[in-house]
């Protein structure tokens, strides 16, 4: 279903940015916001800005708002972005996992990245099994959920 309150957001995001500024990259929003198109747009940065050690440039905001799900296919605190045309019986082909998102991202040579994810269970983002033994901020551990001191 389309998400008003989720469109306004992030028309105003786009509002505040370009007022200083900040270009426009893409704008899905409603029907638009299908996995096929944000894996599009996410490939078309990994191949604009690949990944160099030497050579970062620029920042980026992404935004993400609408309906998460925890991960039907894992027990470890990952979840999933729900596309405008989710459907729960095949969530591989209409949710997006956050532990892809952040793979992508990780694979960007932009220098300063931020994902700004508005929805249910995105916290999942930072829960899942294999992030949270990889993680380690300012060496702290509460109940095996990592505790965060500062802003990322």
């Amino acid at each position: 279903p389309d998400l008003r309150c989720c469109v306004a957001d992030g028309k105003l995001a786009i509002d505040t940015y370009t007022k200083f500024g900040c270009r426009v990259y893409a704008e899905l929003y409603d029907e638009d916001v299908t996995k096929d198109n944000i894996e599009a747009l996410f490939q078309r940065l990994m191949r604009e800005y690949p990944m160099s050690k030497k050579k970062r440039v620029g920042r980026l905001y992404v935004m993400f708002a609408g309906h998460g799900v925890p991960d039907p296919e894992k027990n470890d605190g990952s979840s999933l972005f729900c596309c405008h045309d989710f459907d729960p019986a095949d969530p591989d082909a209409t949710a997006i996992p956050l532990t892809a998102i952040r793979d992508k991202v990780k694979k960007m040579g932009i220098r300063h990245i931020l994902l700004h994810l508005d929805f249910c269970h995105a916290g999942g983002i930072f829960l899942s099994y294999e992030y949270s033994k990889t993680l380690s901020v300012c060496g702290k551990s509460y109940f095996g959920v990592p505790y965060f001191s500062q802003f990322l």
